[in-house]
């Protein structure tokens, strides 16, 4: 949905091409690998998303909660966390880093925000920036309503974040109930009652980032992925 209609067109044109004519295929959602599967395509591979080890630094908590996206849009959930604050008795402060490309979005979410304490970074380009600024969060806050395999749930992980995410099919191939705490898909009063049940269990919740962080690096660790790719285009070549 994010996408307009001639760019979908073009999208599908492609897709169809690749389909059939590409020797091999890979995708990095085990759930969209299965979908093709299922109308017959078999040249596809399911190979992750990957992550690196990101050194351990310390900077003061500045906020209660993070949301961060390349690109704010309604599929990512913005609208969802924000809603979710208002029963909250004190209201989490809350930093949202992304670029907002849809003008009318941009307005509903700022009068979501309202009189809450909820601080804006826009997009940061830079990496580092963007690790200190997450990692000053006592959680964050994962509410998309559709992915593939998200980058930056991957990189949350990585710096030891405690998560709460949407149960969509895609966070649920990736990340297990130990590692992470799921809410109910685009039900916010769900998301209200995971956010003060990971408040009031923090310690649980950084048992549960040091589970994701451990697991996740053997899962995902771009050294082991890189070399499913090498024997996946070894196969290919030598077909």
């Amino acid at each position: 949905d994010k996408w307009s209609l001639p760019v979908r067109a073009y999208f599908s044109l492609t897709e169809k091409l690749a389909l059939r004519y590409s020797n091999q295929m890979i995708s990095v959602s085990d759930v969209v690998k299965n979908d093709y599967s299922s109308l017959g395509y078999e040249n596809i591979a399911y190979i992750p998303n990957g992550i690196h080890h990101i050194p351990e630094f310390d900077v003061p908590k500045d906020y209660d909660i993070s949301f961060a996206a390349g690109r704010i849009i309604p599929l990512k959930g913005c609208d969802l966390l924000l809603r979710s604050l208002g029963p909250i008795k004190k209201s989490p402060k809350t930093v949202i880093i992304g670029e907002f490309h849809d003008k009318a979005y941009h307005e509903y979410i700022k009068d979501l925000a309202g009189e809450k304490p909820v601080v804006f970074t826009g997009l940061l380009r830079n990496k580092q920036e963007l690790f200190r600024i997450l990692r000053s969060s006592h959680l964050f806050v994962f509410p998309s309503r559709n992915e593939a395999m998200s980058m930056m749930l991957l990189e949350v992980v990585a710096l030891k974040i405690p998560v709460i995410c949407s149960d969509i099919d895609a966070n649920l191939s990736v990340f297990h109930h130990d590692e992470v705490l799921f809410f109910k898909s685009d039900d916010a009063r769900d998301l209200t009652e995971k956010i003060d049940y990971a408040i009031t269990n923090y310690q649980e919740m950084l048992e549960r980032a040091e589970c994701a962080y451990r697991n996740g690096m053997a899962r995902y660790s771009w050294d082991n992925i890189a070399k499913r790719y090498a024997e996946l285009y070894k196969g290919v070549l030598h077909a």
